[in-house]
């Protein structure tokens, strides 16, 4: 076998070895600590992508609404790339009043992708929506202001919207940077 084929071959390993419980434990680990603000003063925690990725899957499965497969994050500096499959139905959302377009192209289980905007400072943070695929087609502007006020449950709208918020427990500061989330504690 040529090394070429057998680099081909190994991708799909390696790309499944990503996703591992004990990454999953870790990540809920760090998460535990987080939330219940116990960090040092000064202390940083860094939750790496596959981290992140395996919770997601494994552990923090159980947090995801019905309807939401297969999530997965890609962190990059200031954003983060959730990309999942998504069944609107099954998570509660209706599709009465929607035009028929949109309710075809949403009907069923679908490829979503979210680049998602994050600022954290000062123990205050913003995250917004920049845009959104489903399936191959880009959505962006005031149709991805109306899909995200019709299918995002109100009391999460401040998380996609650029609203700010105040961070959980005693965090001050949250980076994204490639592959990792860096928070830092008061």
């Amino acid at each position: 076998m040529k090394l070429s084929a057998m680099l081909l071959w190994l991708i799909p390993l390696v790309m499944v070895a990503a996703i591992s419980q004990e990454a999953s434990s870790s990540a809920a680990r760090k998460l535990l600590r987080i939330q219940e603000g116990n960090l040092e003063s000064g202390e940083s925690v860094i939750l790496l992508q596959d981290e992140m990725n395996s919770y997601l899957r494994l552990d923090g499965k159980v947090l995801l609404p019905q309807g939401v497969f297969d999530p997965e994050i890609e962190i990059k500096p200031g954003t983060a790339v959730v990309r999942s499959r998504i069944n609107l139905e099954k998570a509660g959302s209706s599709m009465d009043g929607i035009p028929f377009l949109m309710r075809a192209l949403l009907t069923g289980e679908r490829k979503f992708e979210f680049v998602v905007g994050y600022e954290a400072q000062q123990g205050y943070a913003t995250t917004r929506v920049i845009t959104a695929k489903i399936e191959e087609l880009e959505i962006s502007g005031e149709l991805l202001t109306y899909f995200l006020l019709t299918f995002v449950p109100e009391e999460l709208r401040p998380y996609v919207s650029g609203e700010k918020f105040k961070l959980q427990g005693n965090v001050r500061e949250i980076r994204l940077e490639t592959g990792r989330v860096v928070i830092t504690a008061e």
